[in-house]
């Protein structure tokens, strides 16, 4: 247990350090936020610019629809009718596609295998610690157009 507890903070500091450093570099107000959990997809979904969801529909608010998103996710899974299990279910999946949006567009302003280092990191939270970490000082080398 406390190894896997001592492996989440490290992972997690990581993380909000890449962050941070991205934020800074990007000139992105607060970049403190990357430390705080959850909020700190906030931070990455800026860095990211903007989103085109389903192909058409372009977007700066990704966060919104993440964090929203889980918010319904944690009330109708506390609900377990079936009717809200149904929606959890469709919720869930849209949110399995945003999440991998954000990831796509993060990833695609420091690698050019875009969309399978977003579903490799999605699926591996400590890789995608470890990259933002690495691209981190990347980005503080080579400063990304905007």
């Amino acid at each position: 247990m406390y190894i896997s507890l001592a492996t989440s903070i490290v992972f997690f500091v990581l993380k909000a350090i890449g962050l941070q450093n991205m934020a800074k570099n990007q000139n992105i107000g607060k970049s403190w936020i990357a430390w705080i959990p959850f909020l700190n997809n906030w931070v990455q979904c800026r860095l990211a610019g903007s989103h085109t969801l389903f192909g058409k529909f372009e977007t700066d608010h990704l966060f919104v629809f993440l964090l929203t998103g889980s918010i319904a996710t944690d009330v109708l899974f506390y609900i377990r009718t079936p009717i809200a299990i149904g929606f959890l279910i469709v919720i869930a999946d849209f949110l399995v596609y945003f999440t991998y949006i954000m990831f796509r567009d993060f990833y695609a302003q420091y690698s050019n295998r875009t969309n399978w280092v977003a579903v490799i990191a999605m699926l591996c939270s400590p890789l995608h610690a470890i990259l933002v970490y690495i691209y981190s000082d990347r980005a503080a080398r080579e400063p990304v157009a905007s």
